[in-house]
């Protein structure tokens, strides 16, 4: 009889050690998960800050460019600088006008247009001679 109640005994505290081992494990696998919950959470705050300092230096740098674009001084030197570039224009179409009207530049491009034409011949007699043969 009493090997029976130790035998029953032994097999409650197998029972009972099998049942803790599985709570055991249970609970260490939440805590895992748990864990992992949590370094996910903080990673999807980090990236929502950074996302917003984004957003907050986006702004910060666009209101400056349109102070800037205000900024009489500044736009001045840009009204400036789009007088000059049409000064230069003006200046680069009458001198290059009258330098078509020039006796020598019309001379060099005379001789100029004689060598290609000359050119193009000597080619020509070349690749005909070439396909002759």
């Amino acid at each position: 009889m009493i090997n029976k109640i130790f035998k029953l005994l032994g097999k409650a505290g197998k029972t009972a050690k099998n049942t803790l081992n599985e709570s055991t494990e249970f609970i260490d696998k939440t805590l895992e998960k748990e864990y992992i919950t949590s370094a996910i959470d903080k990673a999807k705050d980090l990236t929502g800050e950074a996302v917003t300092k984004a957003g907050e230096l986006y702004g910060k740098a666009k209101q400056e460019f349109e102070e800037l674009k205000e900024n009489e001084h500044v736009a001045g030197i840009v009204d400036k600088a789009q007088e000059l570039k049409s000064e230069v224009e003006k200046a680069g179409i009458e001198l290059s006008s009258k330098a078509m009207q020039n006796e020598t530049v019309q001379k060099v491009m005379s001789e100029a247009m004689q060598a290609k034409v000359a050119l193009e011949q000597r080619v020509k007699e070349f690749t005909s001679s070439d396909e002759e043969e």
